[in-house]
This record gives C-alpha cells, structure tokens and sequence, in this order.
C-alpha cells in the first residue's frame, strides 16, 4: 500500500494557521486595534469599507516600529514579547504584532507604514497572501497605519461564509465597544464606507466611558465597587437594580484589561441580584479583575474569551462578596424600587374574615373569591413541585379566584384550572396582531401625540439600520435622526399601555445580541411575541372578577391558548383523579 500522508506546503499551513485566528473581520479589527493599545496608543481610528470584508485600516499614534521590526512583523512567531518558554505565563499585553500580522497578511493584502517617534522617515512594508511585495522608505506621521484588504481573497472557501456588510460591522462595532469600554483614557473613533459610526473622546474614567456609550438609560444609575484578596483586586460598575435590561449584553469582564467571557460569570451575578430584580431582566455589570498571568490560563478558548484560574474558589467569592456587598449598602432603595408593594390588611370577600401580614413577608398572599375549603387545597398546591400540564376541559370555567393576583382559579365540571394571567393576555395580544398583519396589505400604525427620540449604542443602532424594513412591516414608523439617534413616530395599534422607548429598545437589545442570522419568519414572530408581553397586564395585576372573565373567554377563543408565543404554559389544568393522587385518595 503506497503511504498516504503527505507534509503539507508552507503557504497551506500558514492559511490554516490564520484560520485559526483570522475567523472574519471582526477578528482583524481585534487583532490590530490590540496592537495599537499594546503600543501605547492614545488614539485609535478604524476605518471600514463594506463592514471590513474589502478594507479594514487601522491608524494609531503608538510607539511604531523600526524599519527592522517593520519587516520582522511578518514573519510567523516573530515576537518581542517572549524571549523563553517561561515568559509564557508572564505576558500581560493584548498581543504581540508579529503572530497577528503574520495571520492576517497570509490571507489578505496588506499594507504597514510606521514611524518611531524622533525619526525622519519611517516604513512601507506590502505583503499579499504572505509574500513581500514592497518595502521603502517613506514620509509618515509617528505611529502606525495598517490597511488590509481583500480579506480572505485567495480563500474563497472562507470568503463566501462572511456575513453581510451590516452583519460584519455589527460585530465589528462590539469589539470596539468591549476595549473602549477596557481603555477609556483612550479616543476611538470608527467610521464606515466614509461615514462615522462612532466617535468616543478621552474620559477620566469607567463610569464616564459608561455614561458616554449608553446615554441617559445609565445616567445615574450605576453603582461603584471595589474588592480585593491576596491573589486579586477587583474593580468595575453595577446599575442599580431598578435598572435593568432584555438581555445580558451589558455584562463585561476584564481580566487584565482583556475581555472574557467566563462561563461562571452569569451564575455569579444572577446569585448576586437574586430577588432584587425580575425574572427574566439583567443588570449592568461591568468587572476588571487584576491578577497576576501566573494565576490564569487564557488558553482554553480559540478566541482567549474563556479563562481558568489556578485559584477559582478565591475569585468566585471575590466578584459574588464584592457585588453583593455593594447592594446590601444600597438595600434600602433596592427594595423600595423594585417590591414596591404597599402592606395591608386584605379581606377575603364575602367572608367578613380579615388576614392580617407581617411586614416581613410581603410575598404570600391569596385572595378567594367565595366562602371555600380551597384555601387549604391552594396552600398545598403552592408547595406542589409535579404540576400537571395538560389541555383544559374547554368548558365555560367558573372563576373561584386568584393566587398572589398573578394565577387564575377556576373550575369546569371536570377540572381546576391554574391560568396565569400575563402570558394568557400575552397569548391573545400575540393573535390579534398577527390578525392585523394578515388581513391589511398595508402595515398599520398608530401615530405618536409626540414623537420619541431614542439612543442605542452602535452595534445596536447598525442593527436596526439594517433591519428597519421588518420593523415597518410590524408597524412601526422610526426613522434615523442622526449618528445614533432614531426617531419614533408610530407603533404598533393596541401597544397604549406600554412605555414605547423601554419596549422598543428591549427588542433591538435581544436581537442585536445574537451572532446567528435569524430567518425573517423567525425574527417577525419573535418581534410579534416580544410586543405581546410588552402589551399584556403583569403578573401582579389586580383584575377584577369580571376582567378575568373576558380574559379567559377571549383566550379559549384563541388557538394554541394552551401555550404562550414563548413556549411557556398557560393553563395547568388538574383533574379530579389529578387531586385524588395529591391528596392520597388513590
């Protein structure tokens, strides 16, 4: 048998090699902004045309490089950050420019200029597929300027993956966001095919970089702190718990001013706001964590956003103490902001009996509409972790009553039925819209009294650019009004009830957040469900017994009324037999 494997060429391995750094633009971006930073850089300005798919240039004011350096950069695991083996598990730069210029000039064309500062003239250096084409003298300003182009032109396997132009830049504009967020005494800049995305001067510190990103939806609201153990220090922002969001796109760590993304990180903020804010809403959470490279391993991800540390135990008690001090200090708004509930003493109707609560339980509490021994059964039923999913018996219900005015009690002939009461508002809310689109060709909307203007940050506002078609289709009338300004002039008809920015920038939040490319089919039912809840009464809602009726005559008129547009149950509907086995009579 003849042999079969071969060593591949030089130019094959240096094109995997790049794959393996070089994913798409945004990992360009990554890589050379990392560099700048890495140089000292007080201003980085990107520069993109077609969301960085044909060009992607980078200038800086950093150290630069010698004409020798200029021309080392090229060449695969030229570094001057490690001089052994041991300097491995000391590096505490982004980077080093001879592993990152190396990936990159192998798969695309690539031009370098660098000055020292002192110098007269300073370098050009093209290098195209990872071969030299030029190098000269020539007249620049101190620093550095990359421009590479044609990404991935002489992989056209990898070429025809990359996303769209908007898609590229969104992730583009997420990069940026996470180091300028790392380096605030650092002025970003990003523009695209000659127009300006973004542009953040110098600010003394965190919280400003924070407040000059995100606007007025963080203004005042973000809380300090500051931790430390013998292994690590910790520093960064939380907002207050009456501030929250859709999604977790505003929870950022830093270690060593490198952006993770920590699978434990999630785990430890939600113990940490644990009963402080709603299901289903995230805080804003930004940590830097300073340890020493010794004590970590940023390995164990292609992208180094994953990390382990030698000592976990220490610095998951670090972050959870840390965070969960500082709200313990600021308690007293906490509770006010997020319970909110007025204690008092609530009469059972028409029993003439009163049920008095102790002020430190605020959270049980049940509400019976007639003289019944079900108060018992219900306390019971509280406790029963086996609930029952199965499709009601479609009979008119008699309503009975209501558990902590969230949960329905009704009864059929045949069953005692558990409705809750927002996600079955939310499942007919999501049917009349879906009514609307399906019967008018064109698009209904409901005019604003007074338009709104509202702020995103800029992956999310590259997002809604390229997306404000469907949003049209849905009902809404928004329009650009400048950098990262839109202006809302319509909604969706029967969305009064609602806060129409806080609803509108939750659904551009979610969506803007995946990486995936959603089908629009998927994206419009997503958005339709997303207006629903945003629209429907909450759990905690006092209705009165004859809104609860329409409400369940309207939702056994819907189909699927046995489950939400998100997949969540409706109705737990308990049998006679269902109760017997509860209660040990069978």
């Amino acid at each position: 048998m003849p042999d079969i494997i071969k060593i591949l060429d030089k130019e094959v391995t240096e094109k995997i090699a790049a794959g393996e750094v070089i994913e798409k633009p945004a990992s360009v971006v990554k890589e050379l902004v990392e560099n700048s930073l890495d140089a000292g850089s007080s201003r980085v300005e990107i520069e993109l045309r077609d969301g960085g798919r044909n060009k992607i240039k980078v200038i800086d004011n950093g150290s630069g490089m010698s004409p020798g350096d200029a021309m080392l950069s090229f060449t695969r695991h030229a570094t001057s950050k490690i001089r052994g083996f041991e300097d491995l598990s000391r590096i505490v730069s982004m980077g080093f420019r001879g592993e990152a210029l190396a990936s990159i000039s192998a798969v695309s064309r690539v031009e370098l200029i660098t000055k020292e500062a002192g110098k007269t003239l300073g370098r050009k250096v093209k290098v195209e597929g990872g071969k030299y084409i030029e190098h000269e003298e020539t007249g620049c300003p101190e620093g550095t300027c990359i421009s590479v182009e044609d990404l991935f032109f002489n992989v056209p396997a990898r070429r025809k993956f990359l996303s769209s132009a908007k898609s590229e830049q969104a992730a583009i504009n997420k990069v940026l966001l996470r180091m300028s967020l790392a380096y605030p005494e650092v002025f970003f800049s990003l523009s695209s095919d000659q127009k300006k995305i973004f542009s953040y001067a110098p600010v003394p510190n965190t919280i400003s970089r924070v407040e000059q990103i995100y606007g007025k939806e963080v203004e005042g609201r973000l809380l300090e702190i500051e931790g430390n153990c013998n292994e690590a220090s910790l520093r960064g922002l939380i907002s207050h718990p009456s501030c929250t969001f859709a999604n977790r796109s505003r929870i950022f760590m830093f270690v060593n001013r490198r952006f993770v993304k920590p699978v434990f990180l999630y785990k430890l903020i939600h113990d940490s706001f644990q009963k402080l804010i709603p299901s289903g809403r995230f805080p804003a959470v930004i940590i830097f964590l300073e340890i020493s490279p010794e004590l970590i391993d940023i390995n164990i991800h292609p992208t180094k956003e994953d990390i382990r540390f030698s000592k976990e135990g220490i610095i998951f008690s670090l972050i959870r103490n840390t965070i969960k001090d500082r709200l313990n200090r600021d308690s007293g708004q906490t509770t006010i902001a997020y319970y909110n509930l007025p204690l008092r003493n609530e009469k059972i109707f028409n029993s003439g009996r009163t049920i008095s609560y102790q002020e430190d339980l605020p959270d049980f509490h049940i509400n019976i509409i007639k003289e019944s021994p079900l108060e018992k059964e219900m306390k019971i039923l509280h406790n029963y972790k086996g609930l029952i999913n199965q499709t009601p018996d479609m009979e008119d219900p008699v309503i009975i009553g209501n558990f902590k005015n969230t949960y329905i009690i009704a009864r059929t002939d045949k069953a005692l039925l558990l409705i809750d009461q927002h996600v079955a508002h939310e499942r007919i809310n999501f049917e009349i819209l879906k009514k609307h689109m399906s019967e008018n060709t064109r698009p209904l909307s409901q005019t604003l009294l007074f338009p709104i203007t509202i702020d995103f940050p800029p992956h999310e506002k590259t997002w809604l650019e390229e997306h404000l078609s469907l949003f049209s289709t849905i009902g809404y009338d928004i329009e650009s009004f400048g950098e990262n300004t839109f202006l809302l002039r319509g909604v969706p008809p029967g969305l009064e009830k609602i806060n129409h920015e806080e609803s509108f920038k939750d659904i551009v939040s979610k969506f803007s957040l995946s990486d995936r490319t959603v089908s629009l089919e998927n994206m419009f039912n997503h958005i339709m469900a997303t207006i629903a809840c945003k629209a429907s009464i909450k759990a905690g809602d006092e209705l009165s017994i004859k809104e609860m009726e329409e409400l369940i005559k309207k939702l056994f008129k819907t189909p699927d009324h046995c489950y939400c547009p998100h997949g969540r149950p409706v109705i737990i509907s308990f049998s006679e037999r269902d109760l017997a086995k509860l209660f040990k009579r069978e």
